[in-house]
C-alpha cells in the first residue's frame, strides 16, 4: 500500500536517488519498480508500534497524506492506483487461489469453499488452478489442492515454493485470482489481474483491493469488522459467504473486463 506514495516521491523528485528501506520478505516487491534506485533490507527494532493515527479511509492514503503534509504533494488523488512494473508474463488459462492470511485464521474463508469455487470456475473457463501460500500455509493449501484434484481439476500447489518475485510473475499470468484479505490480494490487484477477495474480520474500506479489476465479497454481521486474529465465536462473517456469491462476483468481473 506504500506504492502510490513512492511513485509520488519519484514524480516530485525525478532525478533523486531513492533508496527504499524494506523488510526482507517484501524486498522483491520494490526491486523492479521505477521509483526505487536502491533497496535496503532491514529488520525493525522490537517494540516499534508505528503511527496509530489513521489519516484517510484507505491505508494507501496514509502514506500519500504524509507527503501532502510536508508539501511534496499538492492534493490527494481520488484513488491511489499504482500498477506493479517490471512484470513480463503472458496471460494463461490459470486461476490463482490464495487461501491463507498471515494475520490469523479469522481472515480466512473456508478452504473447501475456495476449492468449490475454483472448480466451478475452472471448467467453463478451461483453466488450471495454481495455489499460493507461505511455508506455514502448506497444509492449508494442500487441503484446497486435494479437494480440487478430487473434482478432476488440473491443480498445482506452489505453497512455500516461490520467492516474492516468482509469485509476482506467476500471479501476473493468472486470468483470475481468488483470495482473502492478504498481501497476495494487494499484489494481484496491483498487477491488474481480476481479483475477488473475501472479507470478514477486517475492514474492506481501509485495506481492501483498489482499482476496477477487484471485487470484495462479504456478509454483513454485527461483529464485523472485529480486527481480531482468531474468531472467539463461530466465524459467522466468513461462513455466511457462499461459493455461489464468490463465483458470481468472479463471473461478473471477468465479463466486465472482457476476459473469456
Amino acid at each position: 500500500m506504500s506504492l502510490p506514495a513512492l511513485a509520488a516521491v519519484r514524480a516530485r523528485f525525478p532525478r533523486a536517488h531513492i533508496a527504499v528501506l524494506a523488510r526482507p520478505w517484501v524486498e522483491g516487491l520494490y526491486r523492479h519498480q521505477p521509483f526505487a534506485d536502491e533497496i535496503i533490507p532491514y529488520q525493525p527494532a522490537p517494540g516499534w508500534q508505528g503511527v496509530k493515527d489513521r489519516l484517510a479511509p484507505h491505508e494507501s492514503f496514509y502514506y500519500l497524506e504524509l507527503l501532502r503534509r510536508i508539501g511534496w504533494l499538492d492534493r490527494l488523488p481520488e484513488e491511489p492506483l499504482v500498477r506493479l512494473a517490471g512484470i513480463d508474463a503472458a496471460p494463461r488459462r490459470l486461476i490463482g487461489v490464495s487461501p491463507g492470511a498471515a494475520f490469523g485464521s479469522a481472515k480466512r474463508w473456508l478452504p473447501e469453499r475456495f476449492a468449490e469455487t475454483a472448480a466451478l470456475l475452472a471448467a467453463p473457463l478451461h483453466a488450471s488452478v495454481a495455489i499460493f501460500g507461505s511455508v506455514q500455509e502448506r497444509d492449508l493449501c494442500e487441503q484446497v489442492g486435494t479437494a480440487l484434484a478430487a473434482r478432476g481439476v488440473d491443480v498445482h500447489n506452489h505453497a512455500g515454493e516461490t520467492t516474492l518475485e516468482q509469485f509476482i510473475s506467476l500471479a501476473a499470468s493468472c486470468m483470475l485470482f481468488l483470495t482473502n484479505d492478504s498481501g497476495a490480494m494487494h499484489i494481484a490487484s496491483a498487477l491488474g489481474v481480476p481479483t475477488v477477495a473475501v472479507f470478514g474480520a477486517t475492514n474492506h474500506v481501509t485495506t481492501g483491493p483498489t482499482g476496477p479489476s477487484a471485487r470484495v465479497v462479504r456478509h454483513d454481521v454485527d461483529c464485523s469488522p472485529c480486527l481480531l486474529r482468531e474468531c472467539p465465536i463461530d466465524h459467522r462473517c466468513m461462513t455466511a459467504v457462499s461459493t455461489s456469491q464468490v463465483a458470481a462476483a468472479a463471473h461478473e468481473l471477468l465479463l466486465q473486463m472482457n476476459v473469456k
